[in-house]
């Protein structure tokens, strides 16, 4: 995991980084979750499309990334 943010009311957000345009999770990011548990998984990658992954992560750009931060209440 390459950041954890800690939103208002509490709730982990755990998001990796990757510059590919196919991106792959790694063992480790699982790994991490399941000891951290964060309500929400993030995939911030180098494409355009917004998708889930298995294990309730969701990949998007960072553009989508930073829009959905900002609206985040």
């Amino acid at each position: 995991i390459d950041l954890i943010f800690e939103m208002p009311g509490g709730g982990l957000w755990a998001i990796e980084i990757k510059r590919s345009l196919v991106p792959k999770l790694e063992r480790g990011f699982y790994h991490a979750c399941a000891d951290l548990r964060p309500v929400r998984k993030w995939l911030v990658y180098a494409g355009e499309e917004r998708y889930p992954m298995r294990d309730d992560v969701e990949a998007l750009s960072l553009t989508e990334m930073s829009e959905v931060l900002r609206t985040e209440k």
